[in-house]
């Protein structure tokens, strides 16, 4: 019998939250996304790869790796959101087997 995929969606919900200095470590590779959350709005969207550091800095800004996505200064006080999207599926297998003769 073939392996049956199972893809569900995956509610959005952040990986990282809180305030700055943040620093998160992406597990995976994918949609990364930042977002002020005191402010409402999203900061920055950039594909990622796997064990990349973001840093969330009010003085430096958002880095991702030796990329800068926003420049600081960030508004003191703040509080940030890290998402990170992955094509992740999960891969549930349903094997049937006979006892073997003796």
């Amino acid at each position: 019998m073939a392996p049956v995929a199972v893809q569900s969606a995956v509610p959005a919900q952040p990986v990282r939250e809180g305030p700055a200095p943040l620093v998160y470590l992406l597990p995976a590779s994918g949609a990364l996304r930042v977002v002020d959350k005191s402010a409402g709005r999203d900061l920055a969207t950039t594909p990622a790869q796997t064990r990349t550091i973001l840093r969330i800095d009010e003085l430096t800004g958002v880095q991702l790796g030796q990329q800068t996505l926003v420049k600081g200064p960030l508004p003191a006080g703040h509080e940030y959101e890290v998402y990170l999207s992955t094509d992740a599926s999960n891969e549930v297998r349903h094997d049937v087997s006979r006892p073997g003769s003796r």
